[in-house]
C-alpha cells in the first residue's frame, strides 16, 4: 500500500507595499493622483438637486397633483418654522437625556442580574 501525498500549500504572492524605501509604482501613483476624488460625491448630490428640481417643475405645470406632493421649495421653506415652532431643541435634549438614564438603569440591572445568575444556578436555568 502507498501512502497518500501529502498537500503541500503553495505560498501567497506577496504584493509590494511602500515602506522600507522602495521606490513607488510611477502607472499607480499618476493614476491615483489623477483620479478625482470629489466626482462621486458631486455626482450624487446633483442627482438630488436635479430630481427635486424636475418635481419642482412637474408640481407647477400640473403633472403631479399639489395636494398629494408639495413643492419641495415649500418643504424645505418650512424647515425653519418647524425648528422654532416646535421646539426642536428642548425635545433633541430631552430625548438625550431619556436615552442616557435608560442605557445607566440598563447596564446598572443588568450587570445585577448577572451577578445574581452566576452565583445562584437555579435562575441560570
Amino acid at each position: 500500500m502507498s501512502t497518500p501525498a501529502r498537500h503541500v500549500p503553495t505560498p501567497l504572492p506577496t504584493l509590494p507595499h511602500n515602506g522600507g524605501g522602495k521606490e513607488r509604482d510611477p502607472i499607480v501613483s499618476a493614476a491615483r493622483l489623477s483620479a478625482p476624488r470629489a466626482l462621486p460625491a458631486v455626482v450624487g448630490l446633483g442627482s438630488g438637486v436635479l430630481f427635486l428640481a424636475a418635481i419642482e417643475v412637474l408640481v407647477r405645470l400640473g403633472a403631479i397633483n399639489r395636494f398629494i406632493v408639495p413643492l419641495p421649495s415649500e418643504v424645505a421653506g418650512s424647515f425653519a418654522r418647524v425648528i422654532t415652532e416646535e421646539d426642536i431643541p428642548r425635545r433633541l435634549l430631552q430625548t438625550a437625556w431619556e436615552c442616557l438614564a435608560a442605557s445607566l438603569l440598563l447596564t446598572a440591572f443588568g450587570v445585577a442580574l448577572g451577578a445574581l445568575m452566576h452565583r445562584v444556578p437555579l435562575i441560570r436555568r
